[in-house]
């Protein structure tokens, strides 16, 4: 019995180390790739529309645990004795859990494609700055940051808490955020569904299966661990995309050059 606790911790452990894991590569990837679709055409009418991508990555996440939910809900007669009206009510339970930490995530999602327009990985080091505002840039990272950390605390009490499947409260959340988006993107266009492919590429549709597996990720690292262990990754993950670009500079960046890119000084090289 005691070995076999034992074995039992020990295996949460590495599943929990390769998840977080995962989420570092994935977060790192996440970045760099949202900089360099931000980053791209300068004009923006052919640009994407960020609402857009969130919207599909959420229907994608949606798609996804309602798949997953219906399969545990076949194989658990208990969670099938548990409900009166079939599976339709076993995926609503506790549905309004999820609405607010959908919203926070959904601002989140795009304060952050916001700010990777208008910041650099590395400020004022990057080529293209034109027309960007570095304020603007840094208000949307705060938000997006302070938005994150609220709905982690949240999810991790529901997840931790809930007698439902990972799958149903991921679909749950999936549901709330492609509701939060598209309504956002509606308001934006005035309910308009023109433009909302605008501008899509192979980067961009790259851009939203990384969110979407992101998703996934970061709920499942706040089951098996904690918030703080998942954003340590996530923090490893944005050191790593930051490293990146230093890594693949035609040069080697003294620390005058990376100070003089913090501090706002002119910039004194371009890495393409």
């Amino acid at each position: 019995m005691v070995q076999s606790n034992f074995a039992r911790r020990r295996c949460a452990r590495i599943t929990a180390a390769i998840i977080l894991a995962m989420l570092v590569c994935q977060n790192a990837a996440s970045i760099l790739l949202q900089h360099k679709v931000q980053s791209g055409p300068e004009d923006d009418s052919v640009r994407y529309e960020p609402l857009s991508a969130v919207v599909l990555s959420e229907a994608l996440k949606l798609l996804i645990s309602l798949g997953g939910a219906a399969w545990a809900f076949n194989n658990n007669t208990e969670d099938r004795a548990a409900t009166t009206s079939g599976f339709l009510d076993y995926v609503r339970s506790g549905h309004d859990n999820a609405a607010i930490p959908a919203f926070l995530y959904t601002l989140s999602a795009t304060s952050q494609s916001f700010e990777a327009y208008h910041l650099s990985i590395l400020p004022d080091v990057a080529a293209g700055d034109a027309g960007k505002d570095r304020a603007f840039g840094i208000v949307t990272m705060l938000v997006a940051g302070c938005c994150s950390a609220f709905a982690d605390v949240y999810m991790e009490a529901v997840l931790k808490s809930s007698e439902r499947s990972f799958m149903v409260r991921n679909a749950q959340l999936a549901a709330y955020g492609c509701l939060c988006a598209l309504g956002g993107f509606l308001w934006q266009s005035d309910f308009s569904t023109k433009g909302f492919f605008r501008g899509y590429t192979m980067l961009v549709w790259d851009f939203v299966l990384l969110q979407a597996m992101g998703g996934f990720l970061v709920s499942w690292a706040v089951r098996v661990s904690s918030t703080i262990a998942k954003n340590y990754a996530q923090s490893l993950g944005f050191l790593s995309a930051s490293t990146i670009p230093l890594l693949s500079s035609p040069r080697a960046l003294s620390f005058e050059e990376v100070y003089s890119g913090l501090s706002g000084r002119p910039k004194c090289l371009l890495i393409p």
